[in-house]
């Protein structure tokens, strides 16, 4: 009798167009077991549809249940709806338009089908859908169940679409609720506070307290879209959600809202502000070259010299992603050990980047800099030759005679390479020919003088300088101090040998000839 009462007084008031709902309880199903679950009937609650679209009849269910039950309520573990739509109230009517196809359907609060099989369709016949009143199964995907992506209630109850289309073709797609499985304000109020910890923009995990053994789980929006990470809290109730990523690149968020769901989706929530103050990093030289000396400074390095070594040389600070601060206090770090060695076993022309990030008042940066080093071994060449060698104007001697330079010579050599690498200059003359188109060739020749004063003939090569690179030097002047007509205290040089009975012309002439200088990279033979 009182089953019957209540089935005569729903049918008044769908006739009335009104809205009820009966709940249906069961015996306690062990989780894991299939069993009839907490559901109330509701009348027709549209989720989704088109204005000018009614039904004037709508269907009923005799018996809802489900598998993977606990406490008499749907899990997200349940796979498997069970439906029995009432003999009496089996049928779907509409006065304004006919029906396409219409199924019993599963949905989240938005009508969005959370079925995973082929639905079976009922009967449709114009105006008229009629639904077959044996047990239909709608498997289903409730696995998010308390997450943003799905939250309670859960519907169950019809997806159609009528004959007439939307004006681009495609199918008017409704969804009708006739019954639901909604949440315990109870057991709701009985979960522990979720707590979140600080959160800063870069970030890459959310840490808190909220029910022991619950999940728990953060929502970000990135690129229009949303991605939900999860995590299971301890039996502390402490729990660790890593995103992968900086907040930064996750939509750079300017709060996050952290939610802790049972397995029948029961939630609480926090919401907590994001420190948008992170060091930002920049760099004056994103890539550097490797010297020698260099890398003799960073042999058996600690990655901690060599990391300050990069910061030093690629001038990377880190600012204040807010105030645009340079904080002279930042540390800096690298994911890449082992630097000295690898940094060592460089080929020459060979690069190596390494990835430079930093920690600002507690705050980490949530974008490293790459800093790419190119090992160079070092070159030895010349940097300037003087164009001239003038012995200015000579009396013929009457004597063989040396006669130092007018002017001083600048030969100057640029030495990069390993400190204790050799160099030697050599230099040959060619024979000094007169400039006045006679050809005749001068009665004598250029002379190298050593510091002892010991003279050779430039017709041949003749070393004139030599020495090995000392660290931190790069630039050699080989000439310097070497004799001239007004410093006639030094020795060394290249002086003119003339000689008597030499050929001068009617009123002296001119004589011109090449020295060619040669560096080479071994010592003196």
């Amino acid at each position: 009798m009182k089953n019957w009462r209540r089935r005569l007084v729903v049918s008044l008031i769908i006739l009335l167009g009104l809205v009820s709902w009966d709940t249906v309880s069961a015996q306690a199903a062990a989780s894991g077991t299939t069993g009839s679950a907490s559901y109330t009937n509701t009348s027709g609650t549209r989720l989704i549809g088109f204005t000018g679209y009614t039904l004037s009849n709508y269907i009923q269910f005799s018996a809802v249940s489900a598998n993977n039950v606990e406490n008499n309520r749907v899990t997200k573990y349940t796979t498997e709806i069970y439906a029995t739509v009432d003999s009496s109230y089996k049928v779907l009517n509409t006065s304004n338009f006919t029906f396409s196809k219409a199924y019993l359907d599963v949905f989240d609060p938005n009508g969005k089908s959370l079925l995973t099989g082929t639905p079976t369709y009922a009967t449709v016949s114009g105006s008229k859908v009629t639904f077959p009143t044996t047990k239909q199964t709608l498997k289903v995907d409730l696995s998010k169940l308390g997450t943003k992506a799905l939250q309670l209630p859960i519907y169950v109850g019809v997806s159609f679409t009528p004959t007439v289309t939307n004006t681009d073709g495609s199918a008017m797609w409704f969804a009708y609720g006739f019954g639901k499985f909604s949440g315990d304000a109870t057991v709701q109020n009985a979960l522990a506070d979720v707590t979140i910890d600080q959160v800063n923009a870069s970030d890459q995990q959310l840490t808190g307290t909220a029910e022991p053994n619950s999940t728990v789980s953060v929502t970000l929006t990135v690129d229009g879209a949303d991605q939900t990470f999860t995590a299971v809290t301890g039996a502390d109730g402490k729990y660790t959600i890593a995103l992968g990523k900086p907040l930064t690149q996750l939509g750079n968020p300017s709060n996050v809202t952290v939610t802790e769901s049972n397995d029948m989706g029961d939630t609480k929530s926090a919401t907590a502000s994001v420190n948008q103050s992170y060091p930002v990093l920049s760099a004056t030289n994103s890539t550097l070259t490797l010297t020698p000396d260099d890398l003799t400074d960073l042999t058996n390095a600690s990655d901690a010299t060599v990391i300050a070594w990069i910061v030093k040389q690629a001038g990377i600070v880190a600012k204040d992603s807010t105030t645009n601060a340079i904080d002279s206090d930042a540390t800096f770090n690298s994911t890449t050990s082992g630097l000295a060695d690898k940094l060592a076993a460089l080929a020459d022309g060979a690069s190596l980047s390494v990835p430079i990030g930093a920690t600002s008042n507690g705050t980490a940066a949530p974008t490293p800099l790459t800093i790419t080093i190119t090992k160079d071994n070092g070159t030895l060449k010349f940097t300037s030759v003087s164009d001239t060698l003038d012995y200015g104007s000579l009396q013929v001697p009457s004597k063989t005679t040396l006669f130092a330079p007018a002017s001083a010579v600048a030969v100057t050599i640029a030495d990069t390479r390993a400190a204790g690498s050799p160099w030697t200059v050599t230099a040959t003359a060619s024979v000094l020919t007169a400039n006045d188109g006679s050809q005749k060739q001068l009665n004598g020749q250029l002379m190298y003088v050593d510091s002892t004063g010991a003279a050779q003939s430039l017709t041949s090569a003749v070393p004139v300088a030599s020495g090995t690179r000392s660290k931190g030097v790069n630039s050699v002047n080989v000439t310097n101090d070497w004799a001239t007509q007004s410093n006639t205290a030094a020795k060394t040089g290249i002086y003119l040998q003339a000689q008597p009975n030499i050929y001068t012309g009617a009123n002296g002439t001119t004589y011109k000839g090449t020295v060619d200088w040669s560096l080479e990279d071994t010592p003196q033979q």
